[in-house]
């Protein structure tokens, strides 16, 4: 028997806004030559919370309006439309509405209703990539940002979230929207002497509703699969949060960071997770916070009170 969707009359019936502000697409696009009254033809992906919950699905959607600036509006109401296959949950279906979407440059900012509050870290995490790899498929969009009914998203800590890019949510191989799978990475981990830092390319298993920069750390603190490189993160290490606003990457640690006994210099402790986060293209410097406040200093040598950009001085020549 089809399941019989709810809620989907009275979320097409709320106030969906596309304000174009300072900078329209149109103009983003305008170098391209477009035909009058052309209807450009254009294959995209909606994603979609799978049954289980655990990842993304993806449906075609085929585009057929007169121009990019179209592109935006029709990949909102797919979204809001729901999924053809009654198997797979729209944010709807998850318990959240799109509220509106307004446009400013190259940044889409999708308006939540507070119902996105109530539900569980992975469920907010498939929600948002779920609405980001949609939106960002526009002509012209670069960055999505969520609000809460207009409030700004923050996470336990009351950090800001930060702008989702296209890469802010790992696919599988570039198959997007695929769920788990494997790939390479660039870490830093400690030498022998635990003085100087080595680069390692590992291959890690990751999951479609983890973001790049936790996945990241999350193996930093596993520590090196190869012999001949050593951890450089103190064991029991948790991560309270972590996002990306603006370039700059706000890591939260639990206090096993600070009490916790590694043998490596402070020095590289701190750059084996600077310069390993700053391999995302995304992100420039990076601040690290411990229990949601500021350190100072790490094991009264290194300043972490501020900043901290990448650093290649340590790596064994």
């Amino acid at each position: 028997m089809k399941k019989e969707r709810t809620g989907k009359k009275g979320i097409r019936s709320i106030l969906l806004f596309i304000t174009v502000a300072m900078v329209s697409f149109l103009a983003i696009g305008c170098g391209k030559k477009d035909t009058e009254g052309a209807k450009e033809e254009k294959n995209f992906l909606i994603y979609f919370v799978n049954s289980d919950k655990t990842e993304l699905a993806t449906e075609k959607y085929n585009y057929k309006g007169a121009d990019s600036t179209e592109e935006l509006r029709e990949l909102t109401d797919a979204l809001i439309s729901g999924p053809k296959d009654n198997s797979l949950k729209s944010p709807a279906d998850m318990g959240v509405e799109i509220l509106g979407v307004t446009v400013e440059g190259t940044l889409v900012t999708v308006s939540f209703s507070k119902t996105f509050s109530y539900l569980d870290p992975a469920d907010r995490i498939l929600v948002c990539a779920s609405v980001v790899k949609t939106l960002i498929q526009a002509e012209g969009a670069e960055g999505v940002s969520i609000t809460i009914e207009g409030a700004a998203l923050v996470d336990r800590f009351g950090n800001p979230v930060g702008v989702f890019g296209k890469d802010s949510f790992l696919t599988q191989s570039g198959m997007l929207g695929d769920g788990d799978g494997r790939t390479a990475v660039r870490l830093y981990f400690a030498d022998e002497s635990g003085m100087k830092l080595e680069s390692l390319m590992q291959t890690v298993d990751y999951s479609a509703n983890e973001t790049k920069e936790r996945m990241v750390v999350g193996r930093l603190i596993a520590g090196p699969d190869s012999m001949g490189y050593y951890p450089t993160i103190p064991q029991g290490t948790k991560i309270n949060s972590i996002n990306v606003t603006d370039g700059v990457c706000y890591l939260d640690l639990s206090k096993e960071f600070l009490s916790g006994e590694i043998n490596v210099s402070p020095e590289v402790t701190i750059y084996s997770i600077v310069n390993s986060l700053a391999e995302i293209g995304s992100i420039r410097k990076v601040k690290i916070l411990v229990d949601g406040k500021d350190a100072g200093t790490y094991r009264d040598s290194v300043d972490i009170s501020g900043m901290l950009s990448r650093d290649l001085s340590l790596l064994e020549e």
